[in-house]
């Protein structure tokens, strides 16, 4: 990227810093981020940081809203953008940027938090982190669309119209034996060969999580989670879990890991005592 270009850049990052969205390098000409930054796992936080990453280094820019206050509303299809645009030209009117494939992305903060899981019709989704304006893939760049302030709305409301009522669901992954509990989609990845990756493809963090910590509460979409870690006095959301690699971690207190690290927290014991419960616990389940 040009000097000019690597400076409009760091310009920009600081920009959206001054809105209070977090901001996250991502490689040059690409959407894959740099190496130990996630969207909860690490950010550009400080003035050297965003010096570092985005005057000196060259990559692309993503930003990540405020926790539960903001949204990023993607539209694939351009159609599916001109009817929401017609439906609600005062949320269309919230800082919009287009795509290097013709798509457009809507920023907005929201005064309703939008429930996990909720399906959209194909052409609209709703996300936690976007490539913005002057990012460049595939030798194309993100462009202005709408230029202004992002605004607040109830986009929970505002996407009623959008839900899929055509009985379009989301694909259902295979069934693990034991328990009928679904498979998460980590299951390729985990090349560890035997009982302990058997063992942790069987409890998806989502299903261990909802039957160990009942009182739990997470918030986010997609991939992404969030809630108040429970191993300190979290006075603010800190606790992170990857739904895709089935982990977690608090950017609070360190503490981190898969499932049968947060076993072995549970029950206060070693990591091989962790796997022997979770194991015998499966096994009497099945036959009980």
């Amino acid at each position: 990227m040009a000097e000019n270009g690597l400076r409009t850049v760091f310009i920009v990052a600081h920009l959206w810093q001054l809105k209070g969205w977090q901001i996250v390098p991502v490689q040059p000409n690409s959407k894959r981020l740099v190496a130990t930054y996630g969207i909860y796992l690490n950010k550009a936080d400080s003035g050297v940081k965003v010096n570092f990453w985005f005057q000196e280094r060259g990559v692309n820019l993503a930003v990540v809203p405020p926790w539960d206050k903001g949204v990023i509303l993607d539209f694939d299809k351009v159609d599916v953008y001109s009817e929401f645009c017609d439906r609600w030209p005062d949320v269309a009117s919230s800082y919009t940027e287009s795509t290097p494939r013709g798509g457009r992305h809507i920023f907005l903060g929201t005064s309703t938090p939008i429930p996990r899981g909720m399906v959209l019709r194909p052409g609209i989704e709703v996300k936690q982190i976007a490539l913005v304006y002057p990012s460049k893939v595939e030798g194309r760049y993100y462009q202005i669309e709408v230029p202004g302030e992002i605004l607040t709305f109830n986009v929970h409301e505002a996407l009623q119209p959008f839900i899929d009522t055509e009985g379009n669901k989301l694909p259902v992954p295979p069934k693990a034996h034991i328990m009928g509990r679904p498979v998460g989609n980590y299951w390729h990845k985990n090349e560890y060969p035997g009982f302990i990756a058997d063992l942790k493809a069987r409890w998806p963090i989502l299903d261990y999580l909802s039957y160990f910590e009942p009182k739990l509460v997470l918030t986010g979409h997609g991939r992404w989670l969030v809630g108040r870690c429970p191993w300190h006095d979290d006075q603010h959301p800190s606790l992170w879990v990857d739904c895709d690699r089935n982990l977690w971690g608090c950017h609070g207190c360190g503490a981190h890991g898969d499932i049968l690290n947060w076993h072995a927290r549970h029950l206060e014991k070693g990591m091989s005592t962790a796997v022997r419960d979770l194991a015998r616990y499966q096994v009497e389940v099945n036959h009980g």
